[in-house]
This record gives C-alpha cells, structure tokens and sequence, in this order.
C-alpha cells in the first residue's frame, strides 16, 4: 500500500472514527503506512496506517486489501473465498453488536469493494483454472458480493480498514477467559433464527477452515480408512445439530490477543460463519 492510498484511506475512515467514539480527530496532518503481514494466498497485504493531527494526536488504522481470486489456482481458492467472507462480515452490524456484548474484535471503520478488471470480459490470469470456474466457486462468489446475478462487473477486490485492538499476545494460561469470549459469541446468536438472518446479510452458512465441502482437495487425497469412510456422515451430523450459533471459525492463539483490563479479544474472521459451537472448541 503506498502513501497515497493510506492518506485516501485515513480520510474515509474520519466519520466513523469520530462517529464510534474511537478518535475525537477531525482533520489529518500527517498520515505514515508500514505493511505488517501477507495473507496465505499471496493476493493481498496487511498494513498499519498511523494518523495524526496537528496537536500530535494520533491513532492507528489496520488496513486489510484483498486481490482477486483470479490468481489463484485450485489448492489457494480452497482458501482465498474467505476473505470476501470477512469482507461481508464488516459489512454488517454484526462486529459492533459484538463489542457492544463484550465480544471484543475490531471495529469496521471503511470498506471498499473494487474490481481489478479481470472479470469474463477481460484477458484471462495466466493462473486460471478450472475450478475457478465449478460450481461450488460461482456460487461462493455470489453470496459473498464478488458476483452478481446480472452478471455485470466483478468487485473481486477489497479492502478492509478496522481499528486495532489494543493488548499483546495472548499465552494458554489465559484458555479460561478464550472460552468465556466464546461463549458470550456463541450466547449471543445462539439459535437458527440469528443464525440464519446473519447467512442472509452475506456471511457464509459453515464456520471453520476444515469442513467437508471446502477441502475436497485433501479428503481426495486421504488414504481410505474409517476416518474417510466416516467423513460424509460426520459431515451430515455437524450440519444438522440443533445447537447452531455463529462461531469465529479459527480461535486458535495467533488470532487472539490479551489486554491487562480489556481482557481477550479475537481478530480474523475469514473463517467467520454458522455451525455448532463445538466447531470452536475443538
């Protein structure tokens, strides 16, 4: 991301700084950008931009991009419809009504969706697949905004600009406060009603990175044994629990964070989306 788009950003970000209660600043002095992370497909970063005032007032932004799933191949699209995911996560009310429960997680302050042009009328990626184009990849891409059903163009591009969470990493000695976020997440969508009308505004109707539907990939490449001959069942069963929520999908420790006297809070909602809540627990 360079100085440009990060001074672009800071400024879209001003209303909801101000409006959310997180930064009282008003006009921009100065605007510094660092990139802090990759994200696992390649096609998109992770930054930090850093505003300040002229009083020397300052507050820091992440900013997530997101790039196309056209330059992916099959193994990285298994993974890369995630983040549009996150996407319409940030696009809902859902992250405030968390934090208003004590649901910590960063607060949406500006999301843009953009096309990168490369859509069913442009030149191909030279990394095009098939899969790209199945049947199961069209249909996650219409639900989560990347395509429309007038097939006009594709915003198979994002950004995500949210606050930072204040804190340091999180240690096992912590697992009992983990748990208990989990539970005011899992408590506070609890039931097929909530559920269901956070799978209608666009979030994804399975949480977790590992379900049967998403790593067709590796369950073909599973040697037989009971595990495999039991996936579909196992599968079916999870999906038909009567104890459905909303689940973060990825709680492990690199996705939680630790402060003094906010207590935990969790960042990293790719994986964001419905299912029993012993998908997070184990």
């Amino acid at each position: 991301m360079d100085s440009e788009e990060a001074a672009q950003l800071a400024e879209r970000c001003l209303p909801a700084l101000q409006t959310k209660g997180v930064s009282d600043i008003k006009a921009i002095a100065s605007v510094e950008c660092h990139r802090i992370a990759g994200v696992w497909t390649g096609e998109g970063g992770i930054a930090e931009i850093i505003v300040q005032d002229d009083g020397g007032t300052t507050v820091p932004i992440i900013a997530k991009s997101i790039g196309t799933y056209r330059n992916c191949d099959a193994q990285q699209l298994q993974d890369h419809w995630s983040y549009y995911n996150e996407v319409s996560f940030y696009e809902t009310d859902l992250p405030d009504r968390m934090c208003a429960a004590g649901v910590l997680c960063p607060q949406p302050l500006f999301v843009e969706r953009r096309s990168s042009g490369q859509g069913s009328g442009a030149r191909k990626s030279r990394r095009a697949t098939g899969a790209q184009n199945s049947e199961r990849t069209q249909e996650l891409l219409r639900r989560f905004g990347v395509k429309s059903d007038d097939s006009s163009e594709e915003m198979d591009e994002a950004v995500i600009c949210m606050t930072k969470l204040d804190g340091g990493r999180w240690s096992s000695s912590k697992s009992e406060e983990a748990l208990s976020w989990l539970a005011r997440l899992h408590a506070l969508f609890w039931g097929n009603k909530r559920t269901d009308a956070a799978v209608n505004a666009g979030i994804s109707d399975q949480t977790g990175f590992w379900h049967l539907d998403n790593r067709a990939i590796e369950f073909r490449e599973m040697g037989r044994g009971p595990l495999k001959l039991a996936a579909a069942g196992i599968d079916a069963r999870l999906k038909a629990d009567r104890m459905q929520t909303l689940c973060h999908g990825d709680p492990k420790g690199a996705n939680i964070m630790w402060h003094q006297d906010q207590g935990v809070s969790m960042y990293d909602f790719q994986w964001f989306g419905k299912g029993p809540p012993s998908k997070d627990l184990v």
